[in-house]
């Protein structure tokens, strides 16, 4: 072992940081204990990612890297994750009552898919599972909930972020997340490329238990319920809307009233029959929807993206900003990704945004909105036109993801406006103008190698032009070499007015179009390899 450590040491440091880049996680850790001089050649490449958030153990991990130059020198993308948990779970009758709910655990017996035992089922052949909660569930909770919301309160996460700012010397990616456990992504925050301390302990946890879990940290990413002009306490940093908390002020508890004694080590609560049943039903009916485990805010992530964007020198190196959005969705009344409200004519972060992005040289940006629960009002704050400028002012761009749920795409671009680098162009779940589409690809006909289009629509009753026509044009433009696609792709698309939901998680609305026609019939697809074939479309919604 020391001739193997002597050897290596002879490499000259070029070849030393190559072998290095090369190596896991757990093999750098190890080579960083060897020597001094492996330490200082490792250590950059221990946290290629690092989250922030208002979690206890998130917090250390990244004072533990911010306070050693080495580690904080390393990063290179910066997650801020945005969950938060709801205080009724600190009373363990509230937590039993409302996890004995499938409403409220639903994802109980399904396995973590980006685990390394993925394909061995939580659902055991013979398995008797209990009616609730035990007790070191709720531990496990409280374990994530102690100091959170003082952390949160005292802006402790974006006072521990301002210090650390200068000692960041790598940093090229900044993300803003409300993914949780429970969601099930390949790659970005929370996924198989990378977990945060507390999603990465929930899901061990879960895994050793073979059981999820219940109620994850989370965050909804919803419009408060209030009128612009009553709108100002939401735009706050510090506004929180616990659906949960809500309905019991409102209703009551959701247990027995009788049940006051501690769980057993069945954890079963001695739940006694209550002599007034209307009591109970009146008591418990809001644990029977999904949408009572929302908590909600919208505003406290962008605060703190601009904490770090308000930094010149981190301004300087930044080339990516992402909107990792959690498809975990709770309500028909919104969709993945940042409210549409925060940039209509009431919000501070349009102008801050514009203002910052404008000084970054930003080549990787991907946005992700969701509508309004009147959609239609989404819809007119995309056209006022605040997004369209914060896209212009990035030039630089070379690879553009956007998802407007059931909003004009073309309404988030201005129009002329030309990104001469872009190679990359992904747009989903929106509406499509094709004229718009056609003009915008001819533009860029000279850079442009990829395009996604999906889960989009046409809508009939504006546009002569159906999907058909669409992929005709641009096979018109490929003929006459000013399109030249090394990948391209149209999936499950349909001519139909913009439907709520998203299609990547299953959750598109179509319904039936203008003809009565259902969504088996409505949705079309088509793969370019070298011409455009037109395959299956499976069905969503």
């Amino acid at each position: 072992m020391a001739a193997d450590a002597v050897g290596l040491l002879a490499f000259p440091e070029e070849t030393l940081v190559a072998i290095v880049e090369q190596l896991p996680g757990g093999a750098i850790k190890a080579i960083r204990a060897s020597c001094k001089r492996l330490n200082r050649v490792a250590s950059p490449y221990l946290f290629p990612v690092l989250y922030i958030s208002c979690h206890q153990l998130d917090l250390d991990v990244f004072r533990l890297v911010a306070n050693n130059p080495l580690l904080i020198g390393g990063v290179l993308e910066l997650i801020i994750d945005d969950t938060t948990l709801s205080p009724c779970f600190a009373d363990w009758r509230t937590y039993h009552a409302a996890a004995s709910h499938i409403c409220f655990w639903p994802n109980r017996k399904a396995v973590y898919p980006n685990h390394v035992d993925e394909f061995v089922p939580f659902r055991e052949k013979g398995r008797v599972w209990s009616d609730g909660p035990d007790k070191e569930l709720w531990d496990l909770f409280m374990s994530v909930f102690q100091g959170h919301h003082e952390n949160r309160l005292a802006h402790t996460d974006i006072n521990t972020l301002k210090k650390a700012l200068p000692s960041f010397k790598s940093l090229r990616s900044l993300v803003v997340t409300n993914r949780n456990a429970d969601d099930e992504h390949l790659t970005g925050a929370q996924s198989r490329q990378s977990t945060s301390p507390v999603v990465k302990m929930w899901k061990r946890y879960g895994t050793e238990r073979r059981e999820r879990p219940p109620f994850p940290p989370r965050c909804d990413w919803i419009a408060g319920w209030a009128r612009p002009s009553n709108r100002t306490p939401v735009l706050t940093l510090d506004w929180l809307g616990d659906e949960l908390q809500r309905e019991m002020e409102a209703n009551g508890v959701p247990y027995f009233l009788q049940d006051t004694s501690p769980p057993n080590d069945s954890g079963s609560a001695n739940l006694e029959a209550s002599s007034d049943s209307d009591v109970f039903v009146r008591r418990n009916h809001y644990l029977e929807t999904r949408e009572t485990r929302i908590i909600g805010r919208e505003a406290r992530v962008l605060f703190v993206a601009l904490e770090v964007l308000a930094d010149p020198s981190i301004r300087a190196r930044l080339t990516e900003f992402r909107v990792d959005a959690s498809s975990d969705v709770l309500s028909d009344s919104y969709q993945p990704g940042l409210p549409i409200k925060l940039f209509d004519q009431y919000s501070p972060f349009p102008e801050r945004l514009t203002t910052a992005f404008s000084t970054t040289n930003m080549t990787k940006f991907h946005l992700y909105l969701s509508n309004d629960a009147d959609s239609s009002a989404g819809r007119a704050i995309m056209r006022e036109g605040r997004v369209a400028r914060m896209l212009a002012s990035m030039p630089q761009l070379e690879e553009l993801k956007l998802e407007p749920h059931s909003m004009p795409v073309f309404a988030a671009i201005p129009i002329g406006t030309v990104f001469p680098r872009l190679r990359d162009l992904e747009i989903s779940c929106g509406d499509v103008e094709p004229e718009m589409l056609i003009d915008f690809l001819e533009r860029h006909g000279p850079t442009l190698e990829k395009l996604s289009i999906w889960y989009c629509s046409i809508n009939p009753y504006e546009h002569e032009d159906e999907w058909e026509d669409v992929i005709q044009m641009i096979t018109a433009l490929q003929d006459e070499d000013i399109l030249k696609f090394k990948e391209a792709d149209v999936i499950c698309v349909y001519g139909l007015a913009p439907r709520n939901g998203c299609g990547h998680d299953i959750r598109l609305d179509v319904g039936e179009d203008m003809f009565g026609n259902r969504d088996e019939d409505a949705f079309r697809s088509w793969e370019y390899d070298g011409t455009w074939v037109q395959v299956p479309a499976e069905p969503l919604g």
